[in-house]
């Protein structure tokens, strides 16, 4: 088995999963990058946070997240408000209709796509220790002991 085999199936699975995702996400009038923004505001313990911690917990630059916050907020999906400490400070808050739309959306995903890949618990365990291990591997963090476990709960938190 070579690297380039395994590289060459990680891509094609990759543009799979993104088609598929894409797809059902255009059902809610969502790109990815909008629902990852409503998504996170969703777990957030006020559902609100300034753009510059949308962009450090999404690995993004904030200018990426003020152009989707501007769409999103055309929509009404999400709503912008200064912040109570600093009044230069904006706040992006999740809406009433945001929150359904995004609590849509991740059903339709958990069951078209998260729910459907073909593998059973113990070998999601191994793909997931593997894929990890690559993503450290190639600088995208620092790798950690966290379990498959300790994953779910920070992501469902």
């Amino acid at each position: 088995m070579s690297g380039r085999a395994v590289a060459t199936d990680l891509i094609q699975l990759q543009r799979l999963l993104t088609t598929r995702i894409d797809r059902l996400l255009r059902q809610h009038r969502l790109t990815m990058a909008r629902f990852e923004i409503l998504r996170v505001l969703g777990f957030s313990r006020q559902q609100k946070m300034t753009v510059t911690g949308l962009g450090r917990v999404l690995q993004v630059h904030s200018t990426s997240v003020t152009s989707a916050v501007g769409l999103l907020e055309i929509d009404a999906l999400i709503r912008r408000e200064a912040g109570t400490q600093d009044r230069r400070e904006v706040l992006v808050c999740l809406t009433a209709l945001g929150r359904g739309t995004v609590e849509q959306a991740t059903d339709v995903l958990n069951r078209e796509v998260f729910s459907t890949l073909g593998l059973d618990e113990s070998q999601l365990r191994v793909l997931w220790s593997v894929l990890r291990s690559m993503r450290a591997n190639f600088g995208d963090f620092t790798a950690t002991t966290d379990t498959a476990a300790d994953a779910e709960r920070r992501i469902s938190s």
